[in-house]
């Protein structure tokens, strides 16, 4: 289970940090939306910063994750990519099915009406 969330972001890093939270997984790609990112790992998806919209995928929403939490996706099927809009994010998910979550005032996420 991942720690509470954080009540305030932490200060800026003016020089790259090792990302909390993925130094057991290998990366395969980065996604980065307005305040949060997305790593696909060999293990899925991964997301940490602003969860206002449950952007992150994590079960919840609100808050803030400083540390990489592990996005809550079908089990057994393998994430082939993400991406990261201002406040929700999308996962392709084999066989090729499009997954979301966070914010869906405009319909990013693709569930209709």
């Amino acid at each position: 289970s991942a720690p509470p969330a954080a009540s305030n972001p932490p200060p800026p890093a003016h020089i790259p940090m090792a990302v909390q939270g993925l130094s057991e997984v290998r990366v395969l790609a980065v996604a980065a939306g307005l305040c949060h990112s997305l790593a696909v790992t060999c293990d899925g998806a991964f997301a940490w910063g602003d969860n206002c919209d449950g952007q992150l995928g994590a079960g919840a929403r609100g808050g803030f994750e400083a540390a990489a939490v592990r996005v809550l996706l079908p089990p057994r099927r393998r994430v082939l990519a993400a991406a990261a809009g201002s406040t929700h994010s999308l996962f392709i998910v084999s066989p090729g099915d499009i997954w979301g979550a966070g914010r869906n005032a405009h319909g990013p996420l693709g569930l209709g009406a």
